[in-house]
């Protein structure tokens, strides 16, 4: 299996190169603007700030004194201060819990600084200091965010589905325990209407070995959830809004690791590091491990029951109504990956590459419904093999912000459902009744399937003036499906052997364009974002409804739609403002309701892109506790 594995991705890796041809091709011109412009006045000054640990300083500030130039650092301790007329000037960084630094230095070409920050041990007797963190940030965005940082659970031996729980209108679903199927409901809406991601891109692109109820709080820094609208270069084809897990990047020598044990014979294990092994180079590696058996109690279960005559004959009981242990429901689910990074060289402000492998075991205890006869044998597993790439430079002397984000994925999966045991919910594998030789679907399967995912991302954001930005993007994803299942009694087309529809592959190819232009008004009272977004997609399937017939059933849809939106902000005061957002959005249907899973879901090639429109208005207030001081 692993030997195909590899060749599968052998295979497609000369296609993977064209799909990121594909997506670059149209946005050369503006990647070259750095090699045509002619002619500058001011420079820039670029540099990073760490403290004696060589730990990056996020959220410091930067001034150039007896000037309006100053910014803050990033996540990564990093800054840019962009057109600066040549001449000395004194540098002055300001951080919370750290001595202020000052330094003359003297612009007549670009300039890039390394500074070290020594720790204020003075301590402040009642006195909080309270800096805006980026999800803070988030949160005051025009669109509607709430962003949850996973700072103040870190120690706490939790799932991603957890955290997100806490927010305002969202409502988490699970079927059972741990790994089990997950429903998200976003303002009034659910299913495929709500779309997650990881750092921008669709999960299931990740593979089905990825869900968001196995992903530990420790290896991501927050959860973004967007109601309604959601910005173009984190969204795509979603109605009610989207849930984007922000995976934790940390540019410092770090480990973590955590074990926890729980009800259930639940274990989580969870291992994130990072190491730098020069300036600009660095290794990291992230894993982890979740199982459980998760054999809870249900009450009041209805369950067949057999008694045995004195004749040894055994006939059937009555029904009983009984408090149930799941016996069959054991979730096994594993990831493992290595990464390395570039850093702050001429070419790259970053570059992370990594390989990764994610494994889901799960024995099936129930079908979509509770009977009085439970599943006992029925199981699915999944492995998934995993390339990214995530390119980050900023050219133009700052103005240009250009992120390239590539996905590779080969996701093999086992579903196996074919003996004619029925068991009761007391474990008991029933004499007297046999089924058709399937527990959870009409018929039996024993489906070995493999999909081939790709998905691209690129951002580019420019910088008109302090006042307005312009930002593109694209994303393009391709998926083909195809697999055997020896249960399957196939198609017969003419006089021909039967075929298998599952080994006829299944490709849908989706690309969504999207322009912003954002700006500021009235001293940053008023901003204002407008948005357009083209959807295109492809799908191209075997219709294996048609039993008989003369040439293979293959059938293709193709759908081009447009969408766009505004949204608006008003700060009133510091700590109130009002934003409002609307967008006409556009869902674009999915592998399994276009295709169906060749088991239980039908096709359907008659599904059309699903429209709506989303309005938002919504007034924030925020303020600090007695005695706190606010570093903007």
């Amino acid at each position: 299996m692993y030997t195909d594995s590899l060749n599968m991705i052998l295979k497609w890796t000369p296609r993977f190169l064209n799909s990121i041809f594909h997506t670059l091709s149209w946005s050369v011109l503006l990647l070259l603007l750095p090699f045509i412009v002619k002619g500058q006045s001011t420079f820039a000054l670029t540099g990073k700030i760490t403290d004696a640990s060589d730990n990056p300083i996020p959220y410091a500030n930067i001034g150039l004194e007896n000037t309006n130039k100053q910014t803050t650092t990033n996540e990564q301790g990093q800054f840019t201060l962009n057109e600066i007329p040549a001449g000395e000037y004194t540098v002055i960084v300001n951080a919370a819990d750290y001595k202020v630094w000052s330094e003359k230095v003297i612009i007549k070409e670009d300039y890039r600084l390394s500074i070290t920050l020594q720790s204020n041990e003075t301590a402040l007797d009642d006195v909080t200091i309270v800096g805006k963190t980026a999800s803070r940030e988030l949160n005051e965005d025009p669109m509607a965010i709430n962003s949850l940082s996973t700072q103040p659970v870190l120690d706490q031996a939790m799932g991603a589905e957890e955290l997100l729980k806490t927010s305002t209108g969202v409502v988490v679903r699970q079927t059972g325990g741990l790994g089990s199927s997950l429903n998200i409901n976003l303002n009034g809406l659910s299913g495929q209407a709500v779309r997650v991601y990881f750092d921008g891109i669709p999960l299931e692109v990740f593979g089905g070995g990825i869900q968001l109820n196995t992903i530990p709080v420790d290896v991501i820094d927050r959860i973004d959830v967007y109601k309604g609208v959601m910005p173009i270069d984190v969204g795509t084809d979603a109605l009610a809004g989207g849930i984007n897990l922000v995976p934790a990047k940390k540019d410092y020598n770090f480990l973590r690791t955590s074990y926890s044990f729980g009800s259930f014979n639940t274990h989580r294990f969870t291992l994130n590091a990072s190491k730098n092994i020069s300036e600009h180079f660095g290794i990291a590696a992230l894993a982890y491990f979740n199982y459980s058996d998760n054999d809870f109690e249900m009450r009041n279960i209805r369950s067949v029951t057999e008694r045995t005559l004195p004749n040894g004959t055994i006939v059937a009981g009555p029904e009983e109504t009984i408090n149930a242990r799941r016996f069959h429901d054991r979730h096994i689910s594993a990831y493992a990956e290595a990464a390395f990074k570039l850093y702050d060289l001429s070419w790259v402000d970053r570059l992370e590459f990594a390989s990764s492998f994610a494994r889901r075991d799960d024995e099936i205890q129930q079908g979509a419904f509770i009977f009085n006869t439970a599943v006992g044998e029925a199981e699915y597993d999944v492995n998934t093999f995993i390339q990214r790439l995530d390119y980050r430079k900023t050219f133009l002397k700052g103005k240009l912000d250009t992120r390239y984000y590539g996905v590779l994925s080969l996701a093999q999966d086992q579903i196996r459902d074919s003996t004619q045991a029925i068991y009761n919910w007391r474990g008991e594998q029933l004499q007297t009744v046999n089924n058709s030789g399937a527990e959870v679907f009409a018929e039996p399967i024993l489906r070995e399937g493999e999909n081939l995912g790709t998905s691209h991302r690129l951002v580019l954001r420019y910088e008109i003036n302090k006042w307005l930005n312009f930002t593109l993007s694209e994303f393009f994803r391709y998926t083909r499906i195809e697999g055997r299942d020896p249960a399957n009694p196939g198609i017969n087309i003419g006089e021909g052997e039967p075929v298998d529809p599952n080994t006829v592959p299944s490709t849908l190819r989706r690309n969504i364009v999207g322009a912003e232009l954002s700006a500021d008004f009235f001293e940053e009272k008023l901003t204002t974002v407008v948005f357009f977004k083209n959807y295109d997609y492809n799908a191209e399937s075997i219709d294996f409804l048609q039993t008989t017939a003369t040439v293979l059933p293959v059938r293709e849809i193709q759908e081009n739609n447009n969408g766009y939106g505004l949204a608006l902000k008003y700060q009133f005061h510091p700590k109130v403002f009002i934003r409002t957002s609307f967008e006409r959005a556009v869902r674009i249907p999915t592998e399994r309701e276009i295709f169906g899973d060749f088991a239980s879901i039908v096709p359907n090639f008659e599904l059309r892109p699903e429209k709506s429109n989303n309005i938002n208005v919504g007034l924030l207030y925020s303020t600090t506790l007695a005695g706190s001081r606010e570093l903007l």
